[in-house]
C-alpha cells in the first residue's frame, strides 16, 4: 500500500469494540511465527526486549515506579 493509499480510521470511545474474537483456534493451521526483519528468523525474547521494560533503570527510578 502506497502512502497515498494509506487510510487511518479514528474511533471515539463509544465506537471502540467492546468484545474481541481470537481467530487463531479456528484457523486451519497455525500462523507462522513473526520474523525479525533483520535476520529473517523467528523473533525471540531478546528481539522483543526493546519493547518491554525489564527493570527499575528503565522505569524511571530505583523502585521501578512511574510517577
Amino acid at each position: 500500500m502506497s502512502k497515498s493509499e494509506e487510510k487511518k480510521i479514528f474511533l471515539t470511545e463509544e465506537e471502540m469494540p467492546k468484545q474481541w474474537y481470537n481467530i487463531n483456534p479456528d484457523l486451519p493451521k497455525p500462523l507462522a511465527p513473526p520474523l525479525n526483519p533483520q535476520t529473517g528468523k523467528p523473533l525471540g525474547p531478546d528481539d522483543l526486549s526493546v519493547l518491554f521494560s525489564h527493570g527499575a533503570d528503565q522505569a524511571g527510578n530505583e523502585h521501578g515506579q512511574i510517577h
